[in-house]
């Protein structure tokens, strides 16, 4: 029985309380193409991701998420608390080939219509993976959210580092995917003004279904500590060409300054040979739990992101929400959060100017403290976990 036949009987009978009268939505969660449950684990985003979804259970909303998993994301239940999980694989053979399993993926609407049929809204967790979540829509009617967070066409079709082919097929499947997504979607959330501005210079359709929310931040848990500070400079994230850490390393040479890094990515074997070939003190940590980052900013004395670009920098974010000095590049998606020795420190992404951002900064200790205070502040005001659910949730009831 569907929400409104549910609703109708229990009035019917005279037996729904004030609450009941409340839209009580059934919201199911696309994952981005080739994401598991049992992935966002391995990679200590989790408990993160789900944050939101978890509130939504707590208001007496029903929410299921459609993964690429197969039955081991069966076995984080525990961790989801009353979010349902559909994994793809569990119900539909998983093919080998890659080209195959991405045309196989059209399919899955098709496949999975008990389970779709009964949402009320349909939510893509980031552009890569809307198709599903479209052809669901054209189906069976369902109201479309589409979150993107990060903007494909921008970062591979324009800025990607690759060759002519695959940029340019990129491009070509990055402008088709969003012409339809935007156009097709009842709401399209945006995380970051500058992807808000280049979505509306390049695809015609109904900008007013154009919202920009930010990313939240779990302000409980990425808070100020005080602890001793045992790390001059902290940077979290892919350890990729356009984070632009090859320019941090150089920056630093010469420079008695501890660096530690805590992600993963194809330039970390680079990174180690650079820093022992000019010693400078680099600490390299792997992959941490996003629960256990808080302790790690606390310890660092500045948080840098150097990079060529960015969207929405979740690291920045909850950098400054642990009231840390940070030091960020000039650059789209940076500098919208930073205002310049009020809430951060903007440098070019030179290693020249870098240098002089990390050296005007250490050895000023109440401009740190002032420019962390500012920060938290900032994030408070503009990406409260709760602020950011009331938006969310209002523009679901907006759309039913």
């Amino acid at each position: 029985m569907g929400r409104n036949n549910r609703q109708c009987a229990k009035r019917a009978l005279g037996i729904y309380s004030l609450q009941e009268k409340q839209v009580v939505m059934h919201i199911i969660l696309f994952f981005t193409y080739g994401v598991s449950v049992k992935l966002w684990d391995e990679t200590g985003l989790l408990d993160r991701e789900l944050l939101i979804y978890k509130r939504l259970i707590k208001d007496g909303h029903k929410v299921t998420l459609i993964t690429y998993g197969d039955q081991e994301d069966l076995n984080f239940q525990d961790k989801t608390e009353g979010i349902s999980v559909i994994p793809v694989y569990k119900y539909l053979r998983r093919p080998g080939n890659s080209f195959i399993r991405f045309i196989h993926s059209f399919f899955i609407p098709f496949r999975l219509k008990i389970f779709l049929k009964d949402g009320d809204i349909y939510k893509t967790n980031q552009m890569f993976g809307s198709w599903v979540a479209i052809i669901s829509k054209l189906l069976y009617k369902k109201k479309l959210v589409v979150k993107c967070g990060y903007e494909f066409l921008r970062n591979h079709g324009i800025r990607g580092d690759y060759n002519f082919f695959k940029k340019s097929l990129f491009f070509i499947f990055g402008y088709l995917l969003e012409a339809i997504s935007y156009l097709v979607a009842d709401c399209v959330i945006i995380t970051s003004l500058s992807n808000y501005e280049f979505i509306k210079r390049c695809f015609l359709f109904n900008h007013h279904k154009l919202k920009v929310v930010r990313n939240y931040i779990d302000m409980d848990l990425f808070k100020p500590q005080i602890t001793a500070k045992t790390c001059d400079l902290l940077y979290i994230g892919r350890i990729t060409q356009c984070k632009n850490l090859l320019n941090l390393l150089d920056g630093l040479k010469g420079l008695d300054r501890k660096l530690t890094i805590i992600g993963k990515g194809e330039l970390a074997d680079t990174l180690e040979t650079i820093s022992k070939e000019n010693k400078i003190n680099l600490e390299m940590k792997g992959v941490v739990p996003n629960n256990e980052l808080p302790e790690h900013i606390n310890k660092a004395k500045i948080f840098i992101l150097p990079s060529f670009y960015e969207n929405s920098p979740k690291s920045l974010l909850e950098a400054m929400s642990c009231g840390a000095a940070v030091i960020g590049a000039d650059v789209d998606g940076i500098r919208e959060l930073i205002t310049h020795k009020e809430n951060g420190y903007l440098c070019q992404t030179d290693s020249e100017s870098i240098r002089n951002a990390i050296t005007e900064l250490m050895a000023d200790e109440k401009l740190r403290r002032e420019l962390g205070k500012s920060a938290r502040e900032f994030i408070l005001e503009n990406c409260n976990l709760k602020n950011i659910y009331k938006r969310e949730l209002g523009l679901y009831e907006d759309m039913l």
